[in-house]
């Protein structure tokens, strides 16, 4: 089906174009999260139930190399997405979109965000450890093409459109820098899945949202998002033991060199970054 360019222009209206304010984020966020895990709950024990019913799991669960109960996880949070797309176009309806040129970013940029986003997950492993956080992905059956494709490709790309590219936006045409980062910092973290993962999310939101905030590039957080999820990714095995930084480094100094490199990492970008001029948006 071929758009035509009205009909793309309504699309960016609907999805792109939402500003919310503070009240406005908490109840889109509390939707899409209950909306979400509901979502999830019924789609992974109906698909189960139906699959075990008529004789399919077993003969799927071969196929698919013991990947089916991953795979109906997918089309859950696929669901969601789709769910949450309906939210946001429900509450945009009567936005003009009003394209936008932002700045165009040096691509030194992406390697400079690489060492930023890995120190950060280097720094936040202790906060993961005080907290008794539970194995991110113990959900998952083993590390797999479903399981990839939700770490590195759907979460990244749903989560930074709907917490930076839609919330975080709203709340920079609101308040003040700061005050729009660390809401949208609590509010995506206590959004999260994993209530163990609070204190690690927000550091990595703070993160995300300052790049967000200097670049308006929903791209660069997507990529941070997705390499931070690597960065996780790779320290969970199938038989969830998690290998910590300090087993790798074989001591604890990485935790002074990540703090030099994170330190170093944010003079680069703000250095080369080239930031949104944000003067000209209104706040409350």
């Amino acid at each position: 089906m071929n758009l035509s360019a009205d009909g793309i222009y309504k699309i960016k209206s609907r999805l792109f174009a939402y500003s919310p304010n503070l009240a406005q984020s908490w109840a889109l966020a509390i939707i899409a999260s209950l909306g979400g895990a509901i979502i999830n709950a019924v789609v992974v024990a109906f698909l189960s139930q139906i699959l075990q019913h008529t004789g399919l799991f077993d003969i799927l669960f071969r196929f698919f190399n013991r990947a089916i109960d991953d795979y109906i996880r997918m089309f859950g949070w696929l669901l969601t997405v789709g769910f949450v797309v309906m939210v946001v176009d429900y509450f945009g309806r009567r936005i003009n979109y009003a394209p936008v040129q932002f700045p165009r970013q040096s691509p030194l940029l992406l390697l400079l965000l690489m060492p930023f986003i890995l120190s950060v997950g280097i720094l936040t492993e202790p906060l993961a450890t005080l907290v008794l956080m539970p194995r991110m992905y113990a959900k998952f059956s083993q590390i797999n093409l479903p399981v990839f494709l939700i770490v590195i490709i759907i979460w990244p790309v749903y989560k930074e459109w709907l917490y930076r590219g839609i919330i975080l936006k709203g709340l920079l045409a609101h308040y003040s820098p700061l005050r729009a980062i660390m809401w949208s910092v609590v509010i995506f973290g206590l959004s999260s899945y994993n209530l163990w993962g609070v204190p690690t999310a927000f550091c990595f939101s703070i993160a995300i949202g300052w790049v967000y905030w200097q670049t308006r590039s929903l791209w660069h957080c997507i990529f941070m998002h997705a390499v931070g999820n690597v960065i996780e990714f790779l320290f969970i095995t199938p038989m969830q033991i998690k290998i910590t930084y300090t087993d790798l480094a074989g001591g604890y100094y990485i935790y002074p060199v990540a703090l030099l490199v994170c330190v170093l990492s944010v003079m680069g970008i703000k250095k080369i970054v080239v930031p949104y001029d944000i003067t000209s948006e209104s706040r409350g």
